[in-house]
């Protein structure tokens, strides 16, 4: 049995998880956030047979869409007390990181 861990985009669950359903997988999904960017995203769990896995990988591909968004960077300090800002920077969001691990599945 293999464990999916996929984290996607907020804006990117509602299709991933429902396209997961409709396809008869079973998922359980958690809201979370990222370190770097503290954006909001949301852990996608799902147990799946080895035959299975392409079509969930490939599920999870087709719903997940990167962007590109702009960030203002973090002012610098010129004189004391100044602050001098810097422009936006462009950085690319979305899309899906996904983890598969082998995984043993036992229900109490």
């Amino acid at each position: 049995m293999k464990l999916i861990i996929a984290i996607v985009h907020k804006d990117d669950s509602h299709a991933v998880v429902d396209s997961l359903k409709s396809a008869s997988f079973k998922v359980t999904k958690m809201e979370s956030e990222g370190g770097f960017l503290s954006q909001k995203n949301t852990t996608i769990l799902v147990g799946t047979e080895e035959k299975g896995l392409k079509k969930a990988l490939g599920l999870i591909k087709e719903n997940s869409k990167s962007r590109t968004e702009y960030i203002s960077a973090a002012p610098q300090a010129g004189e004391p007390g100044d602050l001098i800002p810097q422009d936006s920077v462009e950085i690319k969001v979305g899309g899906a990181t996904v983890f598969v691990i082998d995984a043993d599945f036992k229900q109490f």
